[in-house]
């Protein structure tokens, strides 16, 4: 970092110089090797689920849709019950062969770690309830796309594009309300001297009070997190009880300033703006790959039928749509980050608290076992938040000039 010779003591706030502190405590060094071990591992498993999901789709569209398709019109002639038991048999397969995946990731690295609260009964659960969740909200969506395929051959990609959009924002307003309780208890906050801080930054904005919420994060893990969730009246801020209890409260009214800084921004409208012009250019691009690929598949006897109507066709319609998803990926994270930045921003412009947003930083890089400064190859890949180096530095820089009177 320059003159800032590097690390940020957790307290922040009772070692808070100009600069950061010039030596580095060896435990602080041990705390960066781990955290870079953890998030190396990360990085490697992420990669090895990216593998395994296109090796499953690419079986699937050479040796196994032609089966899985013959054997569901053995069991149902209607078209409607032939894509729900295809596209059912389809994702439970998945999610089975991902499994051993899964557990190792979200269960073993995480307790290896430290970081995870869970027993396995508790984590298996989850895992079965995030399937069952996935086959519920994914399945009408195939229905009706396949219906759009199969009556509307020309403008089936248009049509898809726009249910695939009023998806993201049904998703959207029900994930506060709905879908996260599923997994945590969420509950208004109460302790006075927090909802007293944050109530001052919401002065000048139309979100209410009701919309700040406490969920337990502590039942699975001890990572800290906060999120702006929901849309219109299920907006609402989420502050998990892992940072309630561990932060102060000037760290966690930064916290909520940055989650404020979305809304003020209107991030939310504008994310989804953002991905719904993918969303259309990625189903345009399948209507383009689709027809030819399905032709080849089925002179090759790969396939049943040359229709790109044809439900077996769903492995390969998820093949072209996961490699244009990653083609993009590097645009999509950076205008997250850009976002990010934004709220970074407001929080500091908003409170003035540039030492307790620095320490709040440095407290979630402990506890999250973030690594601070990776490589800029790994920042475009994998981040949609700039990395923590880079946001203590803008921190610093904006203290400075409140200093120096802008100088």
């Amino acid at each position: 970092m320059g003159s800032m010779k590097r690390r940020i003591e957790d307290s922040g706030l009772a070692h808070f110089t100009e600069e950061a502190p010039a030596s580095v405590p060896t435990s602080e060094e041990e705390a960066a090797a781990r955290a870079r071990l953890y998030a190396r591992q990360r990085y490697v498993l992420a990669l090895c689920s990216l593998l395994l999901g296109l090796a499953y789709l690419l079986a699937m569209v050479f040796f196994g849709s032609k089966v899985l398709r013959t054997a569901v019109a053995n069991v149902a002639n209607n078209i409607w019950v032939q894509v729900l038991l295809y596209s059912s048999a389809f994702l439970v397969l998945y999610n089975l062969i991902a499994l051993p995946l899964s557990f190792y990731s979200g269960y073993v690295t995480e307790h290896r770690f430290g970081l995870s609260r869970q027993n396995l009964a508790s984590w298996l659960s989850d895992w079965f309830k995030k399937m069952a969740l996935s086959l519920l909200l994914l399945l009408p969506i195939v229905e009706v796309i396949y219906f759009f395929l199969r009556h509307f051959p020309n403008y089936w990609w248009l049509f898809g594009s726009i249910t695939w959009i009023l998806f993201a924002v049904i998703l959207a307003r029900l994930t506060p309300t709905v879908l996260l309780p599923l997994f945590y208890k969420i509950e208004p906050i109460e302790a006075p001297e927090v909802r007293s801080k944050l109530s001052e930054l919401m002065k000048d904005t139309q979100m209410e009070m009701k919309g700040i919420y406490r969920f337990n994060l502590s039942r699975e893990t001890r990572k800290a997190t906060a999120a702006l969730a929901g849309w219109g009246r299920t907006r609402r801020v989420l502050l998990a009880d892992t940072l309630l209890d561990a932060f102060t409260p000037e760290e966690i009214q930064v916290v909520f300033a940055h989650e404020l800084g979305h809304y003020v921004r209107g991030h939310i409208p504008r994310l989804l703006i953002w991905s719904s012009v993918f969303s259309v250019l990625g189903f345009f691009f399948c209507k383009l790959v689709l027809l030819q690929t399905t032709e080849v598949l089925y002179r090759a006897e790969m396939l049943t039928s040359p229709s790109v109507s044809d439900i077996a066709t769903l492995p390969l319609f998820c093949l072209i749509f996961s490699l244009f998803g990653l083609v993009v990926l590097p645009l999509q994270n950076a205008y997250s980050r850009k976002l990010e930045t934004e709220a970074d921003l407001y929080a500091l412009h908003k409170t003035g608290a540039h030492r307790a947003f620095i320490s709040a930083l440095s407290k979630l890089t402990a506890r999250n076992l973030l690594e601070r400064a990776p490589s800029r190859l790994v920042e475009l890949i994998f981040y949609s938040h700039p990395p923590v180096e880079k946001r203590i530095r803008l921190a610093y820089r904006l203290l400075k000039q409140q200093q120096t009177g802008g100088r």
